[in-house]
C-alpha cells in the first residue's frame, strides 16, 4: 500500500520511542494531528512521522481501510485550535478519537482505548490489523 491508496479519513499510527502517535488522513499527503504543543495541526507525512518511522493505517483484516469522509472532515474542522496537551490525560488518541466519534471530551486517551473505538465505530469483532503504509525517509 502506498500514499496514493489512502482514504480521507483514515486513522494513521507511528510509533514514537515506546508510544505509538495518531492522526487522520485528510488527503494529499496530509495528516492532521494533536501536536505536543497542544496545536492541531495539518502536517505531511514526513512530519507526523518524526523522520524514518514506519506509518501503519488502521484496516479491517478482510475488507481494507477504515475510514470515511466524515472522519476527515471531523479532523480539518480542528486544525488550528490549541488544546491543554498531556501526555496520558489529553493525547493524540483522545483527538484521533474525537474526530472519528465526535465526542472530544471522550476518555479514550490510550492507544488500546482508541482500538476499542474505532472496533465499536466500524462495528468489527475481530482485531484491527495495522498495515504497514510506507516507511518514510
Amino acid at each position: 500500500m502506498n500514499e496514493s491508496d489512502l482514504k480521507r479519513g483514515s486513522i494513521l499510527c507511528c510509533k514514537l520511542r515506546i508510544f505509538e502517535h495518531t492522526g487522520i488522513y485528510v488527503g494529499n499527503g496530509m495528516v492532521v494531528e494533536l501536536h505536543g504543543s497542544g496545536v492541531i495541526r495539518l502536517v505531511n507525512f514526513h512530519q507526523f512521522v518524526r523522520q524514518g518511522r514506519q506509518i501503519y493505517v488502521a484496516c479491517h483484516p478482510q475488507d481494507g481501510e477504515l475510514a470515511d469522509e466524515s472522519t476527515a472532515q471531523n479532523a480539518e474542522a480542528q486544525i488550528g485550535k490549541r488544546w491543554g496537551y498531556h501526555l496520558v490525560q489529553n493525547n493524540c488518541h483522545r483527538f484521533t478519537y474525537g474526530c472519528l466519534s465526535e465526542n472530544f471530551r471522550s476518555q479514550v486517551n490510550l492507544f488500546w482505548k482508541l482500538e476499542e473505538g474505532i472496533r465499536q465505530k466500524y462495528q468489527l469483532n475481530t482485531a484491527i490489523y495495522w498495515r504497514p503504509l510506507f516507511k518514510h525517509r
